[in-house]
């Protein structure tokens, strides 16, 4: 693993478009980018999402922000763990 290395757990991204959800996303993405400034690994701790469809591929439209702030890290080099929590034992096949 690079470092240095950054964990975030228990997330519970909403499915939501309210301020506060906005807020929270606006917040997380800042932290995204350090880490792209920064370089290293995001371990994320599990329960990232508070409800995921178990539909394969699928990705709910109302995450593809989330997704696309993940590659954006994945493509500039940084190294991302999924550890699966309570709220993720449907996306098994997914990550």
């Amino acid at each position: 693993m690079k470092l240095p290395l950054y964990f975030i757990s228990d997330v519970h991204f909403q499915m939501t478009n309210s301020k506060q959800e906005k807020l929270r996303r606006k917040k997380m993405y800042s932290l995204f980018k350090k880490i792209q400034n920064t370089g290293g690994t995001l371990i994320i701790g599990g329960d990232f999402f508070d409800f995921w469809y178990d539909y394969g591929y699928y990705i709910a439209p109302e995450y593809s922000d989330v997704f696309d702030e993940l590659d954006k890290l994945n493509q500039s080099g940084i190294n991302i763990h999924y550890v699966a929590g309570n709220h993720d034992y449907w996306d098994f096949g997914f990550f």
